[in-house]
């Protein structure tokens, strides 16, 4: 995290710890208030849906953190390869950089879905008995 070799700020590395961060403060507070997840609400409707609701949130988080950041990682190392050659990629080196975009794809699609569950769950908790 911080800035690449050009002296650019590397955004992902900041929304990395954001998300991390956001997960851990979620737990904290989860446990401070529900006295360690062992009272009677937890054992509850809205307490189970809002449990369901981080485990999908912590999910998303680790699918951003061990398949999205090292493929964007990959990425980003093959798109500078493809620009210090100076010429067109490879077809091998377009092709990978096709697998790295499609897998990309798929991920933030599931990742965006989690956090979509994860938002209505944690909306609807309340109103379950």
């Amino acid at each position: 995290m911080g800035l690449d070799d050009a002296g650019r700020v590397i955004l992902g590395g900041y929304f990395l710890v954001a998300g991390i961060l956001t997960v851990l403060s979620g737990i904290a507070v989860s446990w401070n208030k529900y006295a360690g997840f062992t009272n009677g609400f937890m054992r509850s409707g809205g307490g189970m849906t809002f449990a369901i609701g981080g485990v999908l949130a912590i999910a998303a988080s680790l699918l951003g953190i061990f398949v999205a950041t090292p493929l964007g990682i990959r990425a980003g190392k093959l798109g500078a390869t493809i620009a210090a050659g100076g010429k067109p990629p490879s077809p091998e080196q377009a092709a990978e950089m096709q697998r790295i975009q499609m897998k990309l794809g798929v991920t933030s699609l599931l990742a965006a879905s989690l956090l979509t569950l994860t938002t209505i769950a944690m909306a609807v908790a309340r109103y379950i008995p």
